[in-house]
Protein backbone atom coordinates (compact mmCIF):
# COMPACT_ATOMS: atom_id res chain seq x y z
CA UNK A 1 0.00 0.00 0.00
CA UNK A 2 1.36 3.48 -0.71
CA UNK A 3 0.66 4.81 2.60
CA UNK A 4 2.28 2.09 3.96
CA UNK A 5 5.70 2.76 2.09
CA UNK A 6 5.23 6.20 3.30
CA UNK A 7 4.98 5.24 6.96
CA UNK A 8 8.02 3.12 6.63
CA UNK A 9 10.00 6.20 4.86
CA UNK A 10 9.58 8.11 7.60
CA UNK A 11 10.87 5.26 10.28
CA UNK A 12 7.82 3.74 11.49
CA UNK A 13 7.98 -0.18 11.56
CA UNK A 14 6.43 -2.24 9.40
CA UNK A 15 3.60 -3.98 11.68
CA UNK A 16 3.21 -0.01 12.91
CA UNK A 17 2.76 1.44 9.25
CA UNK A 18 0.38 -1.28 8.59
CA UNK A 19 -1.83 -0.66 11.91
CA UNK A 20 -1.60 2.92 11.84
CA UNK A 21 -3.01 2.90 7.68
CA UNK A 22 -5.72 0.56 8.92
CA UNK A 23 -6.91 2.92 11.70
CA UNK A 24 -6.58 6.04 9.42
CA UNK A 25 -8.77 4.32 6.50
CA UNK A 26 -11.19 2.80 9.59
CA UNK A 27 -11.25 6.43 10.53
CA UNK A 28 -12.00 8.05 7.46
CA UNK A 29 -14.35 5.76 6.80
CA UNK A 30 -16.31 5.97 10.02
CA UNK A 31 -16.45 10.23 10.14
CA UNK A 32 -17.73 9.29 5.88
CA UNK A 33 -20.31 7.31 8.01
CA UNK A 34 -21.28 9.88 10.77
CA UNK A 35 -22.03 12.34 8.23
CA UNK A 36 -23.96 10.33 5.91
CA UNK A 37 -26.38 8.35 8.56
CA UNK A 38 -28.07 11.29 9.61
CA UNK A 39 -28.83 12.82 6.37
CA UNK A 40 -29.99 9.13 5.14
CA UNK A 41 -31.90 9.18 8.58
CA UNK A 42 -33.66 12.44 8.15
CA UNK A 43 -34.42 11.65 4.85
CA UNK A 44 -35.90 8.55 5.78
CA UNK A 45 -38.18 9.93 8.66
CA UNK A 46 -39.21 12.43 6.21
CA UNK A 47 -40.31 10.06 3.42
CA UNK A 48 -42.09 7.84 6.65
CA UNK A 49 -44.25 11.11 7.84
CA UNK A 50 -44.95 12.00 3.93
CA UNK A 51 -46.34 8.36 2.86
CA UNK A 52 -49.72 8.91 3.63
CA UNK A 53 -50.29 11.68 1.53
CA UNK A 54 -48.36 9.77 -1.53
CA UNK A 55 -50.53 7.16 -1.29
CA UNK A 56 -53.60 8.73 -1.14
CA UNK A 57 -52.14 10.92 -4.11
CA UNK A 58 -51.48 7.39 -5.65
CA UNK A 59 -54.74 5.81 -4.96
CA UNK A 60 -56.64 9.02 -6.46
CA UNK A 61 -54.48 8.91 -9.58
CA UNK A 62 -55.49 5.32 -9.94
CA UNK A 63 -59.12 6.28 -9.34
CA UNK A 64 -59.78 8.74 -11.69
CA UNK A 65 -57.59 7.01 -14.33
CA UNK A 66 -59.97 4.16 -13.63
CA UNK A 67 -63.05 6.54 -14.26
CA UNK A 68 -61.60 7.73 -17.57
CA UNK A 69 -61.02 4.40 -19.09
CA UNK A 70 -64.42 3.09 -17.56
CA UNK A 71 -66.33 6.25 -18.99
CA UNK A 72 -64.45 6.24 -22.33
CA UNK A 73 -65.65 2.60 -22.93
CA UNK A 74 -69.52 3.28 -22.19
CA UNK A 75 -69.08 6.39 -24.76
CA UNK A 76 -67.53 4.40 -27.50
CA UNK A 77 -69.75 1.30 -26.76
CA UNK A 78 -72.81 4.13 -27.19
CA UNK A 79 -71.17 5.65 -30.29
CA UNK A 80 -70.68 2.23 -31.93
CA UNK A 81 -74.38 1.13 -31.27
CA UNK A 82 -75.69 3.95 -32.44
CA UNK A 83 -73.98 3.76 -35.29
CA UNK A 84 -74.93 0.06 -36.25
CA UNK A 85 -78.49 1.23 -35.12
CA UNK A 86 -78.53 -1.14 -31.80
CA UNK A 87 -81.17 0.41 -29.33
CA UNK A 88 -79.64 0.44 -25.77
CA UNK A 89 -80.84 -2.03 -23.17
CA UNK A 90 -83.44 -0.72 -20.28
CA UNK A 91 -81.18 1.45 -17.75
CA UNK A 92 -80.44 -1.08 -15.09
CA UNK A 93 -78.42 1.24 -13.42
CA UNK A 94 -80.10 3.32 -10.26
CA UNK A 95 -78.85 6.47 -8.33
CA UNK A 96 -79.54 7.04 -4.75
CA UNK A 97 -80.05 10.84 -6.42
CA UNK A 98 -82.67 12.67 -8.53
CA UNK A 99 -82.31 15.23 -10.45
CA UNK A 100 -85.92 17.20 -10.34
CA UNK A 101 -86.32 20.94 -11.54
CA UNK A 102 -82.18 21.31 -11.74
CA UNK A 103 -81.74 19.97 -7.95
CA UNK A 104 -80.93 16.99 -7.14
CA UNK A 105 -82.66 14.89 -4.08
CA UNK A 106 -81.95 11.89 -2.29
CA UNK A 107 -84.11 9.25 -2.48
CA UNK A 108 -84.13 5.76 -1.30
CA UNK A 109 -83.39 2.76 -3.19
CA UNK A 110 -86.02 0.45 -4.88
CA UNK A 111 -87.51 -2.32 -2.97
CA UNK A 112 -86.75 -5.46 -4.74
Amino acid sequence: MPLVRRLRKIGLSKNLAAFLSLIIIFGIVGVAIGFVVPIFVEQLSHLIKELPGIYASVIGFIGVAILIIASTAIITKNIVNSYYGITPEKDTTYSIFKIKDDKITSQSPPNN
